[in-house]
């Protein structure tokens, strides 16, 4: 079931975190996990100001999407509920709700670039990431 912030419970949001974490440390293996953990405090606070969606079953959330305005601020699943169909569902919720959306991938992040790819978004846009040096792919979608 997706749920959206209003229905979100402290508990949600701390898996939330853990899931963003773990997700990052993984599939990020490029950038040093001391990145990621010096961000957590950051990502707490601000994912509490933007559109949130969580894909939840029972007490579990196994997957959220972030947008601020157009902007995905990112997509995560767990990782033993990826390849389910958790991530597509999410983003096409939020597709739903807007007329264009943006977001970046890392280059070497082929998994996420091939996803969004696959979900008709189109690349914009590369430039380096000035935080971790490595170069970002900025994507676009627009409702037909």
């Amino acid at each position: 079931m997706i749920i959206t912030k209003e229905l979100m419970t402290s508990e949600d949001y701390t898996q939330i975190t853990d899931i963003w974490l773990e997700s990052n440390i993984k599939t990020h293996n490029f950038i040093s996990k001391n990145y990621w953990l010096n961000n957590v405090a950051y990502f707490k606070s601000a994912i509490r100001n933007v559109e949130l969606l969580a894909y939840k079953e029972g007490n579990e959330i196994l997957g959220f999407i972030g947008a601020n305005d157009d902007y995905i601020e990112g997509l995560f699943v767990a990782d033993k509920h990826r390849k389910k169909g958790i991530g597509r569902l999410l983003l096409d919720e939020l597709k739903v709700k807007h007329e264009i959306l943006k977001l970046f991938v890392y280059k070497k992040n082929q998994n996420a670039l091939n996803f969004y790819l696959s979900r008709e978004f189109e690349i914009f846009s590369e430039e380096i990431e000035e935080e971790t040096g490595e170069l970002n792919i900025s994507m676009v979608w627009k409702k037909s």
